[in-house]
């Protein structure tokens, strides 16, 4: 019986452990420091690598669920590249404002030319 009860004890913590890393795993945060502290260009990163993982589409929301950012910061920024020409702004049929990131694409375009 005691037996029994020291297994069960084993396997709720081991099961805890397990879930407790894949839910930290999930929830990784890009980020370099606190968000008032971060410059505008490590904002800029922020965004960039989670387009580049996510096939250059994002929205605003991704990005603030998965980083430090706010959805206005994230929104700004993405914006600010739509009205310069970094990026394409998409409507999806459901009304969702999808980022398509176009230079990351380009610059890998041209990376392959000259290679």
């Amino acid at each position: 019986m005691i037996r029994i009860i020291f297994v069960l004890i084993f396997l709720f913590v081991a099961f805890y452990m397990v879930t407790d890393y894949i839910i930290k795993k999930r929830k990784k945060k890009l980020s370099f420091s606190r968000p008032e502290n971060l410059t505008q260009q490590q904002k800029e990163r922020i965004v960039l690598t989670m387009a580049k993982d996510n096939n250059h589409l994002i929205t605003a929301i991704d990005v603030a669920a998965n980083s430090d950012l706010s959805i206005d910061e994230a929104e700004e920024i993405l914006r600010n590249w739509a009205r310069i020409g970094y990026a394409d702004l998409k409507i999806s049929d459901s009304g969702k404002m999808i980022y398509q990131i176009g230079f990351l694409m380009k610059r890998i375009k041209i990376i392959r030319i000259t290679l």
